[in-house]
């Protein structure tokens, strides 16, 4: 049992299922004192209490003050360990936490789980509607933010090479990440800074499937956004939320084409966030199932994807075929996702506004498939054991040689 405590700093609310995919349970396993520092409130507007009880402390900071008192707290010998916190640094709020939690004197980690590709600017959705233009209106305050401050990280990061006390930026002692940790801007990296590079954490839920079973790929297989109810619709970083009723019926409109193309009942693999009840409910009462995403994709002959899912990484890791979803009322982010997404992998896209009267199931290109693995979720030759069972590992060599 390793002695020294280990803190979390993560950039958005704990929720039930963070236990597992952040490795608190595996870690808490060999750490004698694990805590959980909540920042969603300083980051953003989406703090909230926490909505379950947690066996381990946990803490919602509410201010950067409360977080500079926290971080006072810690010694040389203690582990914070980050997810979020560094990477996409896009404001001076995150630019100034980012440089407080790494003049902390523990040990800082961060865990980089960057799996998506970066799309190009708005302008690659085809045509142009008045929420687009809204959006941008409204969002032009946040990219010149964040304009000037990659331009300040660019120039602090040149400083803090040249003259270490100018910004007294001390670097990350250790990342694990997925295949890329581009996010994190290299003012926190440095030359002793440990990279390691592990997987995509949905990789672990493919191993765990037992590839041996045998299945039926039969099934059409929907993965749930919840849409506008989803949680991210909170934080403030959405501007012109579609109406939920609106966004509902244009996703029936989808599942019917589908359907009546494909002769195949949809079903359901509910969001996390959501349950099993909601989702039935707000997909026309459609058979759903939570908890069951990984497993779904690998028995489905097709994956259907409205808005931008992490869930694509299970398709591509079972070669399995998909249909992307776009409509006009989508957050354009979200589109340009999806179709970027579909360019990569060469799949086809259902537009709402102009419906294709020829759909059929796609052939999966194996090779563009296995360049999309090995560039977002797995590079070739790391281990095939769970993300955090490599990071306890890493810790416990680590702490075994004081």
């Amino acid at each position: 049992m390793i002695k020294a405590k280990l803190t979390y700093l993560l950039a958005e609310p704990l929720t039930k299922r963070d236990y597992v995919r952040f490795g608190i349970e595996r870690l808490g396993k060999i750490f004698q004192d694990v805590e959980i520092w909540e920042l969603s409130a300083i980051l953003s507007t989406s703090g909230k209490e926490l909505g379950h009880d947690s066996p381990y402390k946990v803490s919602s900071l509410r201010t950067i003050e409360e977080l500079r008192d926290k971080l006072s707290t810690l010694s040389s010998v203690d582990e914070l360990i980050c997810i979020g916190v560094f990477s996409n640094v896009h404001s001076f709020r995150q630019l100034k936490i980012g440089i407080l939690v790494s003049k902390s004197v523990a040990q800082i980690s961060v865990v980089s789980f960057a799996s998506l590709p970066l799309t190009k600017n708005t302008n690659f959705i085809p045509g142009r509607s008045t929420a687009f233009e809204k959006i941008c209106r409204k969002a032009s305050k946040h990219i010149v933010e964040g304009f000037f401050v990659r331009k300040l990280l660019s120039i602090a990061h040149i400083l803090n090479q040249k003259h270490p006390a100018v910004f007294l930026v001390r670097t990350i002692d250790r990342i694990w990440y997925a295949t890329v940790f581009s996010e994190i801007p290299s003012l926190f990296i440095g030359r002793n800074t440990l990279l390691k590079a592990v997987h995509h954490f949905d990789y672990d839920l493919t191993i765990s499937e037992e590839i041996n079973v045998p299945i039926s790929r039969e099934q059409v297989v929907l993965i749930d956004s919840m849409g506008p109810a989803h949680p991210d619709f909170d934080t403030g970083l959405y501007m012109d939320v579609p109406d939920f009723e609106e966004w509902r019926a244009e996703v029936l409109k989808a599942l019917e084409i589908i359907e009546g193309h494909l002769n195949s009942r949809i079903q359901i693999a509910a969001h996390p966030s959501s349950s099993q009840a909601l989702a039935t409910e707000t997909y026309g009462g459609r058979i759903s199932f939570h908890g069951r995403t990984c497993n779904m994709v690998r028995e489905s002959s097709l994956v259907v994807i409205l808005e931008g899912s992490t869930a694509v990484n299970f398709a591509v890791v079972f070669r399995r075929p998909i249909l992307f979803v776009d409509s006009p009322i989508f957050d354009p982010r979200l589109r340009n996702l999806n179709f970027e997404l579909s360019r990569q992998l060469r799949m086809p896209i259902l537009s709402l506004d102009a419906p294709n009267l020829d759909l059929f199931i796609p052939e999966v290109d194996e090779n563009l498939y296995r360049d999309y693995q090995e560039r977002y979720i797995k590079l070739p030759n790391t281990p095939e054991k769970d993300f955090w069972s490599t990071v306890a590992e890493d810790y416990l060599s680590y702490f075994g040689s004081f």
